[in-house]
């Protein structure tokens, strides 16, 4: 099932992809309503479509000389059928169109500045109370590491205020570049923290108001303006809750792993150099979670099987060597 954390996550790691209806509706689920009227076609077709049937590989598209477009198994698992326009347009997030949404969502006066598209930064709006300064905030996403740095470090200096820096995911942020935004009275805000679906829009999440009032207060900003009422903190049996859910998450992932290091060994593959990474995105639809209780669990002090199991699952030697891979080998 899709999600909004999925959509973070594809803009971070693929800014500027391109997809068929069918596959944003899939990453999407349940919250595609909020980005249906922000897909826009880009001209061109998909090469290949999804094949139908559950595990079969992608079926290439073929057009005919009398303009009907089929989906072509090279491998002949899939039957040859023929595809409707929805089914191979490519379709990309117009940034034109997320901009005021997001703008709206999160109480922003919208800007009118171009937008140069990604990955690289545009400017969201702008942000203030009555009687201050408007704060500028930009959207920056870059799919590698160093050029997020670089990117935020570059647009965080083009101003004298405190900026709000908005990326899809907290994943490329490292310590020293939070700090560096933080000395220079900005904020670093995750979108899929700061965001949330009520099924059909953007709304702001209630982390949201926790960014803003430490923005607010190393910003030295009287805010006159009314409050929202501050979210109740979690139960401690809500927290416990959470922190049992992504470990029994962690472990099925660190056994399914296990199985697959264990086919490869089996058919003389060898072991996997690596795996393939493992988001917050993707433990929170598993789990069942909203994100930010991801990033809560992490963080916790009573969770410290949880960060233990999220070393593991990404690193194939240790978890082959763990008591998983001991287990499957029969020890």
């Amino acid at each position: 099932m899709g999600s909004l954390g999925h959509l973070w996550h594809r803009l971070e790691i693929a800014p500027a992809d391109a997809a068929p209806y069918a596959e944003w509706r899939s990453l999407c689920g349940d919250d595609f309503g909020c980005i249906e009227g922000l897909l826009e076609a880009n001209g061109r077709r998909a090469s290949v479509v999804a094949s139908p049937r559950p595990n079969a590989p992608d079926m290439r598209v073929v057009v005919h000389r009398n303009g009907t477009v089929v989906a072509v198994c090279d491998r002949g698992i899939t039957p040859r059928r023929e595809l409707a326009p929805d089914d191979y347009t490519l379709l990309h997030i117009s940034l034109k169109r997320l901009r005021p949404v997001i703008a709206k969502a999160l109480a922003l006066e919208t800007s009118t500045a171009p937008i140069k598209g990604l990955p690289g930064s545009f400017r969201l709006g702008t942000w203030g109370v009555p009687g201050s300064d408007r704060f500028p905030v930009t959207f920056v996403a870059e799919p590698d590491t160093t050029a997020l740095g670089t990117t935020i470090r570059s647009v965080v200096s083009s101003s004298d205020l405190g900026m709000i820096i908005l990326t899809p995911t907290a994943d490329g942020w490292s310590d020293e570049l939070r700090e560096w935004v933080e000395a220079r009275k900005g904020a670093l805000v995750p979108a899929d923290d700061a965001l949330e679906s009520d099924g059909a829009s953007f709304i702001a999440s209630g982390l949201w108001q926790g960014f803003i009032d430490r923005f607010v207060r190393r910003n030295g900003l009287n805010v006159a303006a009314p409050r929202r009422v501050k979210v109740k903190r979690k139960k401690r049996a809500d927290r416990l809750g959470n922190i049992k859910a992504i470990e029994k998450t962690l472990t099925e992932m660190a056994r399914d792993r296990v199985a697959l290091i264990r086919t490869r060994l089996r058919d003389g593959q060898g072991m996997p150099t690596s795996l393939p990474r493992v988001t917050k995105s993707q433990i929170a639809a598993t789990a069942k979670v909203k994100a930010y209780a991801v990033t809560r669990v992490f963080n916790d002090s009573d969770a410290d099987s949880v960060r233990k199991l999220y070393s593991l699952v990404n690193d194939p030697d240790a978890l082959w060597n763990s008591g998983f891979g001991r287990v499957g080998r029969g020890r």
